[in-house]
């Protein structure tokens, strides 16, 4: 089912649960046992990624250097966007059907402020860089990546970050631009 569900993700198709048991083989009513709504299956689909980036970020808060910490912190959750496309609309929401989902995400928002506020406090971020403001130009790099060939999106979310990075980063002479 999960299966079913993510390539309808995947291929932009609503999560009808008529169509997700006749892809998957069961009955539709086997599909409601096990999720009560759509909603309810996008955290299904999204569970496994939401879990990694929370070990990559805490991975990343005992790395030495807090700037390289939230650059892998934010390659990590880029490249989680491109592979898991439930994942974006799992962020999004504000109203979590799975109070697990919820958790987590509170935890990850928690891990990634830490990781900017760790960067900005050694003078490595431009002055005024928040955790809302990344969210925000993550979401642009992904939405930008996602308009090359599926294939190339990877490698042009890479140089996007890059360039997101390094515009990030405090200019050489400690002036704020």
């Amino acid at each position: 089912m999960l299966d079913a569900a993510r390539d309808a993700v995947a291929e932009g198709r609503s999560l009808s649960f008529n169509d997700l048991a006749r892809e998957a083989d069961v009955g539709v009513g086997t599909v409601y046992r096990h999720f009560a709504s759509a909603e309810a299956l996008r955290a299904a689909l999204a569970a496994d990624s939401l879990d990694d980036l929370l070990d990559v970020g805490r991975r990343a808060l005992g790395m030495p250097e807090p700037l390289e910490a939230l650059a892998t912190f934010l390659k990590s959750a880029l490249t989680a966007q491109l592979k898991d496309d439930a994942l974006a609309q799992i962020v999004e929401t504000d109203n979590d059907v799975d109070p697990r989902t919820s958790e987590v995400k509170a935890k990850l928002r928690s891990t990634f402020t830490t990781l900017v506020d760790s960067a900005a406090a050694t003078g490595a971020l431009r002055s005024g860089v928040s955790a809302d403001h990344l969210v925000a130009m993550l979401c642009g790099v992904s939405h930008a990546a996602r308009l090359h060939p599926r294939e190339q999106a990877p490698a042009a979310a890479d140089q996007f970050l890059t360039i997101l990075l390094a515009g990030l980063a405090s200019p050489p002479d400690g002036r704020s631009r």
